[in-house]
């Protein structure tokens, strides 16, 4: 017997199996397409991690798996919105951070004599009585729980000491002061702009004490002279009630009660000293220059 193996069908051709064959076609037909449209999107690797198979083999049919890979019309990828929000990110912050700014208020000094410090409310009266017999242009202003009596007025100091002997006739412990009201800084954003409307009427107020100081001084009386100045400061004080009103911020609540408190009691004063002044009391209208200007002081100490 012949010792030659035989192989039966090895040189016999296989037959082409179909469904294999299209079963591998629609695949690659996916992944092709799947490839092309996700490669033009640089978030194709987020967009892969965002497709669980094992989830999508639960809970989801074939089509619904096909549907979730190529419909881009429900997913939004990091590259296609990254940066929309870092331009969102940057215009909150632009609008929510508003840039602080300082309005200045100038500083003033005036000179004055100081004629006593006085606790006891009878003994004020006294003064006052003594101070109206001989026309002494006075004022007092409470600090410390005492009352400081002050005459005269000016912006130098000579004009003040000229005074002082005279003065000393009457009050023995008599003495050259000065008044310095330092600078006062509001410190505000674009919403709250009418703080520069407001350090502007308290300068145009400082600068419109300086020109009544500056009359006074010079001793010619104007009584047209004189009433300009008060209309000009009553119009000052009208805009500044105006633009004080509009703070609705609570951390300036003391701020506006203290400012529209002094507004309203320089408004009283222009129209004592007009009348006083016409009645030919000048000394009355100076006095009460001095009172505005001690107001002043107060209430911008109260802000410290």
């Amino acid at each position: 017997m012949s010792k030659r193996k035989f192989y039966r069908n090895f040189n016999k051709r296989k037959k082409f199996n179909v469904t294999k064959g299209m079963t591998i076609t629609l695949c690659v037909c996916i992944i092709g397409t799947y490839a092309y449209v996700n490669l033009k999107d640089k978030g194709f690797e987020d967009k892969l991690e965002s497709i669980s198979v094992v989830s999508s083999i639960k809970n989801l049919s074939m089509w619904d798996g096909l549907k979730k890979l190529f419909d881009k019309s429900d997913v939004i990828t990091s590259s296609n919105i990254s940066s929309e929000l870092e331009e969102l990110e940057k215009d909150k912050e632009t609008n929510s951070e508003e840039k602080s700014k300082v309005a200045s208020v100038n500083e003033m000094t005036i000179y004055t004599i100081q004629v006593a410090s006085i606790e006891n409310q009878n003994d004020l009266k006294k003064i006052e009585e003594v101070m109206q017999e001989y026309k002494f242009p006075s004022a007092n202003m409470t600090l410390d729980d005492t009352k400081k009596v002050q005459v005269y007025t000016s912006l130098e100091e000579d004009k003040v000491r000229k005074n002082l002997e005279s003065t000393r006739t009457y009050f023995s412990d008599a003495f050259l002061t000065k008044i310095e009201i330092p600078m006062l800084s509001l410190q505000y954003t674009d919403s709250y702009s009418y703080m520069e409307d407001i350090a502007k009427g308290l300068n145009d107020l400082i600068e419109n004490y300086k020109k009544e100081i500056e009359y006074w001084d010079l001793g010619k009386k104007n009584l047209e002279t004189y009433n300009e100045i008060l209309t000009s400061r009553n119009t000052i004080l009208d805009n500044l009630k105006k633009n004080t009103d509009k703070i609705n911020y609570s951390k300036m609540d003391k701020f506006k009660e203290n400012l529209i408190s002094y507004i309203d009691e320089v408004e009283e004063n222009i129209l004592v000293s007009s009348k006083n002044a016409n009645e030919n009391k000048n000394y009355i209208s100076e006095g009460i220059l001095l009172s505005s200007i001690q107001g002043y002081y107060v209430f911008v100490n109260s802000m410290k």
